[in-house]
């Protein structure tokens, strides 16, 4: 009974570390949740600040992806380097470490892999392939991929400093002149699906190889560049990464020692000996009680009939004087 009672509170106390396992493990494994963009923003400035393109990624992570999450962007093979990559905290760009930054090629594209504690991330980088120049024209074409589904897409595009007969393919759906002195043309979509592909083709005439960066008319359009970037803050929480896989090892560890108990539990109960039946208890016979109403005198001093031998008793013949089986004298009546 110990030895059950024993093993009893060892299965209770494993079910209750499975299921405590379980919590961490569920909290952890939702970090795998798919990752979705509410809002992605694409910005191109050609000629800006140097000949080649500046592009521009602004995106918000949907508010079901838990955080920190890991993000992966797939961008053109044509990229050399990264310019920035930051996260928004409060309303200000913390620049993410380089060491922090993961860059690999993979067939034709780059793909930018880094950690974010917060929702909305920035990310920029110079393309010299987007941008071919033929004399006066200029044909700007910008190709891409969606790394992830995004819920509703911006493309905008800067018009160069002296610049004539400028169109763009797909059509904007809306023009401004920014505090900068420059055009702005944005395409808006409702939304693109994961691994869907999006073209911009701009084509325009430009006489002068001046860049746009010294001839503003005052500071840049502020939803270009519209935040400051600040020193990089340590980041406190781990990678998602880290905690999904903590999450599968506390789980791994919860099942083994669940196992493990039901393991000793079985053996015990085999290992253990055959409990031995007490032999069942013969009722105790109860005397039963004399009365002593006569002295019981010995069988030697019972007078027998003569028709019997008083030493053995045995039957005698009428007559016979001798007892024939012990030869004790017949007495006479």
């Amino acid at each position: 009974m110990k030895t059950m009672g024993k093993t009893w509170k060892l299965l209770q106390a494993a079910v209750l570390l499975l299921g405590l396992f379980g919590v961490i493990g569920a909290t952890a494994a939702a970090q795998s949740t798919p990752i979705a963009l509410k809002s992605l923003e694409v910005e191109l400035w050609p000629e800006f600040d140097r000949p080649e393109t500046l592009v521009i990624y602004r995106a918000e992570l949907a508010p079901t992806v838990a955080l920190p999450a890991e993000v992966t962007f797939r961008l053109p093979g044509s990229v050399e380097s990264m310019h920035v990559v930051a996260v928004e905290r409060e309303g200000v760009l913390v620049e993410v470490s380089p060491d922090a930054i993961q860059l690999q090629r993979e067939n034709n594209s780059l793909l930018l892999t880094f950690s974010t504690p917060v929702p909305r991330i920035q990310f920029e980088y110079y393309d010299a392939s987007i941008l071919t120049k033929q004399g006066a024209e200029r044909q700007l074409k910008f190709e891409g991929v969606a790394s992830y589904p995004a819920e509703k897409v911006t493309f905008q595009v800067q018009e160069p400093f002296q610049t004539e007969e400028f169109t763009l393919t797909p059509p904007p759906s809306s023009t401004f002149v920014g505090g900068d002195g420059l055009t702005y043309r944005v395409v808006e979509m409702a939304g693109l699906a994961l691994n869907e592909t999006f073209t911009l083709t701009a084509n325009y005439s430009r006489s002068s190889e001046v860049l746009s960066a010294p001839n503003l008319a005052g500071p840049p359009a502020e939803h270009a560049a519209d935040l400051p970037v600040a020193p990089e803050l340590p980041v406190t929480q781990p990678p998602a990464s880290e905690n999904l896989t903590l999450g599968y090892t506390l789980i791994g560890i919860g099942v083994a020692l669940l196992t493990g108990v039901a393991g000793y539990w079985w053996w015990s109960k085999k290992a253990a000996p055959a409990k031995i039946r007490p032999a069942p208890r013969r009722p105790k016979r109860t005397a039963k009680r004399v009365e002593a109403s006569a002295p019981v005198a010995s069988p030697a001093a019972v007078s027998l009939p003569s028709k019997f031998c008083y030493r053995c008793g045995t039957a005698l013949r009428d007559d016979a004087n001798f007892c024939h089986v012990c030869g004790a004298e017949r007495r006479k009546e």
